[in-house]
């Protein structure tokens, strides 16, 4: 909890651009909890295209990368 607002956070640390597959899986993760809970996946690599835009808005799941830090 941080400020009462409830994160579950992933990292991955990997070459390759992260997926909307890997996304979905931890979107999956995020469903069963709270409406307000919230996901920071943070990618060192970025995220490809698909993966920004099936999670770019509207979602509970926080894309950064490692910029971003």
């Amino acid at each position: 909890m941080l400020q009462g607002e409830t994160y579950l956070v992933k990292a991955k640390w990997q070459e390759a651009p992260t997926g909307v597959a890997d996304l979905h899986t931890f979107h999956g993760k995020l469903e069963p909890t709270a409406a307000w809970t919230r996901g920071p996946f943070v990618s060192n690599s970025g995220l490809t295209e698909d993966g920004l835009a099936a999670f770019g808005k509207g979602k509970c799941v926080v894309c950064m990368d490692g910029l971003d830090l």
